[in-house]
């Protein structure tokens, strides 16, 4: 009887290990195959002294989109996929949907956090960054030129890989 009993302990702690291996494993693929892009950000918050230093931004021209022209109606918490396009130097919301894209596009997979007429919040999963203790105590974005590079993968979704300041790595 303890024989069966411990055994299936060791198979529910397996199957645990292997689910976390496989949502591992997915971001690690994206973050080394996805499609690098670079994205304008508008930092919001540097830090919060119950989880640490941390920057949560918003991505300019992808976060907020304006539903001009659209007929959809929105809801909040949708899935809603956003195809990218070249601005200059950054990405920006192009084409905006409910179905997956077709073809070679690049876009991004999000969940509508808020919705209006004439416009939709975006939420992609990737608007928060963790940077080392301490740093984020003096930082101010709010005169710099921010950016973060994402790596997306083709149902996409999206990792992010690195932010910039002023065109340079950081931290």
């Amino acid at each position: 009887m303890e024989r069966t009993g411990s055994r299936r302990f060791f198979i529910a702690i397996g199957i645990q290990a292997l689910i976390l291996a496989v949502l591992g494993m997915s971001l690690l693929l994206t973050y080394r195959n996805g499609s690098e892009v670079l994205l304008a950000v508008q930092p919001v918050d540097p830090r919060d002294p119950l989880r640490g230093d941390y920057i949560t931004f918003s991505l300019k021209d992808v976060s907020r989109i304006s539903l001009e022209g659209k007929t959809f109606r929105w809801r909040k918490g949708e899935d809603v996929y956003v195809s990218l396009v070249s601005d200059g130097k950054y990405m920006r919301s192009g084409d905006v949907s409910k179905k997956k894209p077709e073809g070679k596009t690049i876009f991004l997979k999000g969940t509508i956090e808020n919705a209006s007429d004439k416009s939709i919040s975006v939420k992609y999963g990737i608007e928060e960054y963790f940077i080392p203790e301490g740093i984020g105590r003096n930082l101010s974005f709010w005169d710099k030129d921010v950016s973060a590079k994402v790596a997306i993968d083709k149902d996409g979704k999206a990792v992010l890989k690195q932010i910039y300041i002023d065109d340079k790595a950081w931290p």
